[in-house]
């Protein structure tokens, strides 16, 4: 079998894998492992450089879905699946800050604040929501809380994001974002040093 053929079904392989959510484990048929030899074929494929990608931006959306429900202990676990495949990445490095967050908040009897949106509003882009982003933005420019954005699309979470970047053109959001069908903002407080 020719190289490239190769490297073609390892592709598609992973894809699948991908697809199912078989990021790292069971390992031999793992997406993240069937792009690592597709990768060994060919080291500048931007197909499985793509695919690693966004196997590690699955699992932080995984870790965030559980940090949302207070699950700390599996978003610690895929957390530490994601670092065993890249510890230097910047999302991977936010989410584990945002985990030590979450554990001091718990152990202070904390927790995020979530800022629930209207499904209608959201989908019609309504100017009393942007107005509420708005004021949201100030608020967050002031806390320095980190936020987690829920959004049903991608589309979505990237346009609640400009609103609150259009509010506070100057302030550096913290955010990561994830899908989910409960569109939301959850306020993640700034803990103190002690």
């Amino acid at each position: 079998m020719a190289k490239r053929d190769q490297v073609l079904e390892y592709l598609a392989a992973a894809d699948a894998a991908l697809a199912r959510d078989h990021l790292s484990r069971p390992r031999r048929n793992s997406a993240f492992e069937l792009y690592r030899n597709a990768l060994v074929l060919d080291p500048e494929n931007i197909h499985a450089h793509n695919g690693v990608s966004l196997i590690l931006r699955r699992y932080i959306a995984l870790a965030n879905a559980a940090l949302s429900q207070g699950n700390v202990e599996r978003a610690l676990s895929l957390l530490a699946r994601a670092q065993g495949l890249d510890a230097n990445n910047r999302a991977v490095i936010q989410m584990r800050q945002a985990l030590v967050q979450q554990e001091q908040l718990a152990s202070n009897g904390e927790r995020p604040i979530v800022v629930t949106l209207d499904v209608n509003q959201l989908k019609n882009r309504d100017p009393a929501l942007v107005q509420r982003l708005r004021t949201l933005a100030l608020s967050l420019a002031d806390s320095g809380e980190r936020i987690v954005i829920y959004a049903r699309t991608d589309r979505e979470s990237r346009w609640l994001y400009q609103q609150l970047k259009q509010a506070q053109p100057n302030h550096h959001f913290v955010v990561t974002t994830g899908l989910s069908s409960r569109p939301r903002i959850v306020r993640v407080p700034v803990v103190s040093e002690s």
